[in-house]
């Protein structure tokens, strides 16, 4: 989209037009800058100030957007089991990102791209989702999920198969009740 041209600038305002589904606005990019290089359209993505805000207040919780401290409560991602960002949680948060930007009122989904110009959140997600899983870019996304992941999850460490040593842990119960079965010949 030229940016520079007046009546795009004042169709966008007035609600006549809408961005394209398939372009990632500046909001996603460090500094609000698109990568000036072709070669490398992931430079900067995912980087800005208001997109890593967005992830703290989505998987830590609005007051993390103020205190960056370490505190002692785990946020809202940790206490549900997640330590790291995927591809599809930078996707999802895009979306929701745009979503709440552009501020519609409530969630659609367009039926009938022939009669609804809305703007298609869900085509947006895709389009996000693949320049992720795009393989030429490998490298490029593991670097941005090891920066989003040091910047909003700095204490996670994460054991995928810790198991409590004590307690009561639905692990232990079901050791002892296999036990328990196996002494009654069950």
């Amino acid at each position: 989209m030229d940016m520079t041209d007046p009546n795009l600038r004042k169709q966008l305002r007035d609600n006549i037009t809408d961005a394209p589904h398939d372009e990632i606005f500046r909001g996603m990019y460090k500094d609000y800058e698109f990568p000036t290089d072709e070669a490398g359209p992931l430079h900067g993505f995912g980087r800005s100030d208001l997109f890593v805000n967005l992830l703290h207040t989505i998987f830590i919780g609005p007051a993390s957007v103020f205190s960056k401290r370490s505190g002692g409560s785990r946020g809202k991602a940790a206490k549900n089991g997640m330590f790291e960002f995927n591809i599809q949680s930078i996707a999802y948060s895009s979306m929701i990102l745009r979503f709440v930007l552009c501020s519609p009122g409530s969630w659609y989904r367009i039926s009938n791209e022939a009669i609804d110009t809305r703007y298609n959140y869900d085509l947006f997600y895709l389009e996000v989702l693949n320049m992720l899983e795009d393989p030429d870019f490998a490298p490029e996304v593991r670097e941005l999920l090891t920066y989003l992941n040091q910047l909003v999850f700095p204490h996670a460490h994460p054991r995928a198969n810790r198991i409590r040593p004590q307690g009561s842990s639905i692990r232990r119960k079901m050791a002892n009740a296999r036990v328990a079965r196996r002494a009654r010949g069950v």
